[in-house]
């Protein structure tokens, strides 16, 4: 099957203060690029991934410059109206998929503690373009998901930072939540006391 990967990288970091904080130092390596990593590393290899950027789109194109490879494993995709919500950048990142894929894996830049084992667990989950797979911690959903290609239109229609919320309701009995032990799928970084690893 051919799994995509959107990354998205598009926000100001508002709630966080002056800085970007995907830009900043996690563990040796920006955030936005060890949030890419995890999504190079994961097998059986997610192509293409695409990066929407929004604001500071240069300064976040220079933190990935090294991890294209070859192959051209990492591609951008701009979001011009990226201040409206986290939809846009959704709709930007799927705008830029080859039209052939069965699913694609939809991540967040700021989760930089989200490693390639547990996207591995996504796909081993996903069956096919009906499918929607799901991190659960502890009762809680979290991120990454893992989309289905038949819900791509459907996407469009979402809105604002609400993401597709309304879509999981509405096609709840197709959910499956893939149980983790450890929180890194819950865990975004919003406020400079979350730099710090968690647990």
């Amino acid at each position: 099957m051919k799994i995509a990967a959107i990354l998205l990288a598009a926000g100001s970091s508002r709630r966080f203060g002056e800085e970007n904080k995907l830009l900043l130092n996690v563990e040796g390596m920006p955030m936005v690029a060890r949030s890419a990593g995890a999504l190079l590393k994961a097998m059986p290899p997610l192509r293409p991934i695409v990066v929407v950027t929004g604001y500071e789109q240069e300064r976040m194109r220079d933190a990935l410059d090294g991890m294209f490879g070859e192959e051209g494993n990492i591609t951008f995709t701009h979001n011009p109206d990226y201040a409206s919500g986290i939809a846009s950048s959704v709709h930007a990142g799927l705008r830029a998929l080859p039209g052939d894929m069965d699913g694609v894996v939809i991540a967040l830049a700021d989760m930089p503690w989200v490693e390639s084992r547990h996207i591995e667990k996504l796909l081993e989950a996903f069956e096919d373009k009906a499918s929607i797979c799901i991190p659960m911690v502890d009762g809680r959903r979290g991120n990454p998901t893992l989309w289905g290609a038949s819900y791509f239109e459907r996407m469009y229609a979402c809105e604002g930072d609400v993401g597709a919320r309304a879509l999981l309701l509405e096609y709840a009995a197709r959910v499956r939540e893939v149980a983790f032990e450890d929180a890194a799928t819950l865990t975004d970084i919003d406020t400079p006391e979350g730099m710090a690893h968690p647990f």
